[in-house]
């Protein structure tokens, strides 16, 4: 990340094991990132929508970048973030655990060269898919009365 001039940043959101994985991605690099420690999901939802880029492991880190316009990389295991990123029309935003350093590398230069076109995609995409879900709980309510 430091490599593309970007100001890295580690996002926790509980105190579970956190600090073993900071301690391991600090030794690794032989250098230190800010962390911000957030439990309140509101005020996650909020950092993860204001960065140029995340990266991110979780289902709902990405979730909240992605419906916040932010262009995000996927870096998974399953199947779920690869659908994830599809619905979000960025189906090549996805990573394994086990790809190797450059291709992070291509990634973080495809959403920095595409930036502007990637978070204009993601907010259309947005409206769209909350439309779709306004459509599905109108129906749900007629079915179950509520």
């Amino acid at each position: 990340v430091r490599e593309k001039k970007l100001d890295p940043v580690l996002l926790l959101h509980s105190d579970r094991d956190d600090d073993r994985l900071v301690n391991a991605v600090h030794d690794q690099i032989n250098s230190k990132i800010p962390v911000i420690r957030e439990t309140d999901p509101i005020k996650l939802k909020g950092i993860l929508q204001s960065p140029r880029l995340v990266i991110a492991s979780r289902f709902h880190a990405l979730v909240a970048a992605l419906s916040g316009g932010v262009p995000a990389i996927a870096v998974g295991w399953s199947h779920k973030y690869k659908h994830l990123l599809n619905d979000f029309q960025c189906p090549d935003m996805f990573t394994s655990v086990n790809a190797p350093p450059d291709e992070m590398l291509r990634l973080i230069t495809q959403v920095q060269t595409e930036h502007a076109i990637r978070s204009e995609r993601l907010r259309i995409v947005k409206i769209n898919l909350s439309t779709k879900i306004d459509t599905v709980w109108k129906e749900a309510g007629k079915i179950f009365s509520f």
